[in-house]
């Protein structure tokens, strides 16, 4: 009841309700999790299943499949370089860093175990959005869940298409600005004397990243795709090289701690707290949580980028949204994991009262020093959540030009989206954290059903050269 406990009292800091109210609604928030988190994973296990992606000759044949050369560009776009770029850009963010070793802490070893899980069925899902997505685009030009839902399923079910719609859009605001500026700030203020102004430099903050905001987004996807192809390729190298080193010199054997997260998911410890069947449950429910949480597979916000691409082959451009997972998961999230495995002491991993980042900064400071590491961590951190602020913003104008095609909702979009970036800066967020993966992952509900109903329903139809749901 630890993560019950924290969110309760965020709850009270944050709402003016009585506490067994905040408890409640803590119950309830974790309930939904729960429940859309299993709903998410079993879609990614019949589609796995659909694809024939229990076959291990065919899952690395679709995985090599950007690779072939036999695909050619066809139509104008960005390159699909650059869309794999910006789809990354909007999934790796401080989750990479923060979420993993939070999920740790309060869930163990063994809910790294359950991300890679739900990240290798979530490689069917990322696939078979992408696809339909690329596919529509090919035949009318624009590709996103509201196009294959509304072609697919037929106008009656335009609501639905709507409805995920409506709901990306406020994701972007609300969640795709403010927690990532807010690990901006946070990151920022670590690098300031203990003496200085912070409610000063948070407002610093806010305002350069709204006016940075602001410019990248006026230029379209191009000038977000440029940045994002920039910034995603070098940062993802050197962060998840200086674990890697890291890493090698804690002289830890890899095999060792690839088997106790193994063991510690299936028959989890009683030593680490509570009861067995407590840590069991809590460290399904967090690596599964994060899992979706960090590479965003169902959520449907992938294709928006990937489909745009000059690339006009629906079976390339889905392997290019699994090689997403891949970065972001079982590359970027796996080196957190091991980091903080390898360099933390126990006493200090599983201590709910210190801060995710300052275990972080903690491992890297073992081997570069503790000034060295803050600056680089901080610097990775803002970098993270710059380029997934950057995705993010792209998802929400994509889906305002959707909803209408006026000008006016642009410019109420990019506005809201700065001003609630900026005022991520500004105030703690707490809870907000837990919420947003709540928020993000109701999201996904209209474009799974859109994808389990298209692929069982228009199965022959969706028939084509090269294409897995034939």
């Amino acid at each position: 009841m630890h993560i019950i406990t924290n969110l309760t009292l965020s709850c009270k800091r944050i709402l003016p309700v009585p506490l067994h109210l905040c408890d409640f609604l803590c119950i309830c928030i974790i309930m939904v999790e729960v429940i859309i988190s299993v709903t998410l994973l079993l879609c990614g296990i019949i589609l796995t299943a659909r694809l024939g992606f229990f076959s291990p000759q065919r899952l690395v044949r679709t995985l090599l499949a950007p690779f072939s050369g036999t695909h050619k560009s066809t139509r104008s776009g960005i390159s699909p370089f650059s869309g794999l770029c910006t789809a990354l850009g909007g999934c790796v963010g401080t989750g990479n860093i923060i979420g993993v070793t939070a999920c740790i802490t309060l869930g163990g070893v063994g809910s790294i175990f359950w991300i890679w899980l739900c990240s290798f069925f979530s490689l069917a899902t990322k696939y078979s959005e992408v696809y339909l997505a690329t596919r529509v685009s090919k035949e009318s030009g624009s590709g996103s869940p509201m196009h294959y839902i509304s072609k697919y399923l037929g106008k009656k079910f335009m609501p639905l298409a709507y409805l995920w719609c409506l709901l990306c859009l406020l994701s972007a605001v609300f969640t795709g600005s403010s927690v990532q500026s807010n690990a901006i700030s946070e990151a920022v203020i670590s690098l300031c004397p203990q003496n200085a102004p912070f409610t000063r430099i948070r407002f610093i903050c806010g305002i350069l990243l709204a006016i940075a905001i602001f410019i990248i987004l006026s230029g379209g996807l191009k000038r977000i795709s440029g940045f994002a192809s920039a910034l995603v390729p070098v940062m993802c190298v050197i962060y998840t090289g200086a674990c890697v080193v890291c890493i090698i010199l804690s002289g830890q054997n890899v095999l060792t701690i690839t088997k106790n997260i193994v063991t510690e998911a299936l028959t989890p410890k009683a030593a680490v707290s509570g009861s067995i069947t407590a840590i069991f449950l809590r460290a399904l429910r967090l690596g599964v949580s994060r899992g979706i949480f960090s590479n965003e597979a169902g959520m449907g916000t992938s294709p928006l980028a990937l489909s745009s691409t000059s690339s006009s082959d629906p079976h390339v451009q889905g392997a290019m949204g699994m090689w997403e997972i891949v970065v972001d998961t079982f590359i970027i999230c796996t080196a957190t994991a091991y980091l903080v495995i390898c360099c933390v002491p126990d006493e200090i991993l599983y201590d709910a009262s210190l801060s995710p980042v300052y275990m972080v900064q903690y491992a890297f400071s073992v081997f570069f020093g503790s000034h060295i590491s803050s600056v680089a961590l901080s610097v990775c951190i803002i970098l993270f959540a710059f380029t997934s602020i950057l995705g993010w913003s792209y998802y929400g104008s994509v889906c305002a030009e959707l909803l209408s095609k006026k000008n006016l909702m642009q410019r109420i979009y990019s506005f809201a989206f700065c001003i609630m970036a900026a005022a991520g800066c500004l105030f703690p967020l707490g809870l907000v954290w837990d919420v947003a993966s709540t928020f993000n992952m109701i999201l996904a509900l209209p474009n799974v059903y859109a994808l389990l109903t298209i692929t069982r329903r228009q199965k022959n139809r969706l028939r084509g050269s090269g294409s897995l749901l034939s």
